[in-house]
């Protein structure tokens, strides 16, 4: 039980030190004179759990010894919003969140470059 403690714990630091903001900026993409920047949330997610203990058993079935642990994470990232660098400031256009983020995406691309245009 010790193992899995120490090892959740190792990977909460190592973790935590990754995750210092759920709002990544993401590389700069240059057109012509217009340049835009993605900005993503991102979630993290991490648990573990151990067992153990010892069944005493009876005349139907045998004693058993327990054990068990495990360990899981995951994360997500979603794009809300670009931000837009013209010449004549910065505009931040957000994402709408009714469809996946890749067909949001697609679908803003082509108002995104008629705007990057002007």
């Amino acid at each position: 039980m010790e193992d899995i403690e120490l090892f959740i714990d190792e990977i909460g630091d190592h973790l935590s030190g990754l995750a210092k903001s759920d709002l990544v900026v993401g590389a700069p993409t240059a057109l012509g004179r217009v340049t835009i920047v993605p900005l993503s949330h991102v979630g993290l997610g991490f648990g573990g759990g151990g067992g153990g203990g010892e069944e005493p058993g009876n005349a139907r079935r045998p004693k058993s010894t327990g054990g068990g642990q495990g360990t899981g994470g995951g994360g997500t990232v979603r794009p809300v919003a670009v931000a837009v660098f013209k010449e004549d400031g910065v505009e931040i256009m957000k994402v709408p969140r009714k469809q996946s983020s890749l067909s949001r995406l697609l679908e803003k691309l082509p108002e995104l470059i008629d705007k990057l245009k002007d």
